[in-house]
């Protein structure tokens, strides 16, 4: 019950639409890969942007949303960079020189310990052991789950294209936590 107040969906509605996100999330990996095999990954992952960005518009602009939260178009910019530009860009170009699941993998783990390590250094979050041990212990899971199948070509390519996976995937840690205040502030919605 608490689950359907919570996002307004029955439960089975809610688990189904989960595992619909978690199998899109998937298939982008292997989308990135193909499309980096054949593109510059950077030309690659700004035209995923531009294609999806006026959709997106357009959905906005038709359902009478506002674009921007007065006051904050710095904030917005720089959230938008950080989450997108300087995530996905070393992400495809990562994908060159690591498997995508090796990417995927170190991007899930990282995700939500950053976010929770960003999130307490700038004040916008308590510490909080249960968190912080839920977070160690799905990192725990991932690696055991792939224990042995998580090793990289020791070139200096995979190693950079790791580094890259990291980066990016800080990057958009760094760009979800600035984003929480305008969250807090209006709906989950733009109004």
């Amino acid at each position: 019950m608490r689950l359907e107040k919570n996002i307004g969906f029955p439960r089975g509605w809610a688990v189904a639409l989960f595992a619909l996100m978690c199998a899109i999330w998937g298939v982008t990996w292997i989308a990135i890969h193909a499309g980096v095999s054949v593109l510059p990954p950077t030309f690659f992952a700004a035209c995923r942007f531009l294609s999806a960005g006026p959709i997106l518009l357009a959905m906005a602009w038709l359902s009478g949303q506002r674009l921007t939260a007065p006051g904050h178009g710095g904030r917005l910019l720089m959230t938008g960079l950080l989450s997108n530009t300087f995530c996905y860009a070393p992400a495809f170009w990562a994908v060159r020189y690591v498997p995508t699941g090796f990417a995927a993998v170190i991007n899930l783990a990282l995700t939500p310990v950053a976010i929770f390590v960003i999130a307490v250094a700038l004040r916008q979050d308590r510490f909080c052991w249960t968190r912080f041990a839920a977070a160690a212990l799905g990192v725990a899971g991932l690696v055991v789950m792939f224990e042995g199948r998580m090793t990289i070509d020791p070139s200096p390519e995979a190693v950079a294209g790791a580094a890259a996976t990291v980066l990016g995937t800080l990057s958009f840690c760094m760009g979800s936590v600035l984003t929480r205040p305008l969250a807090d502030r209006k709906s989950t919605r733009l109004n």
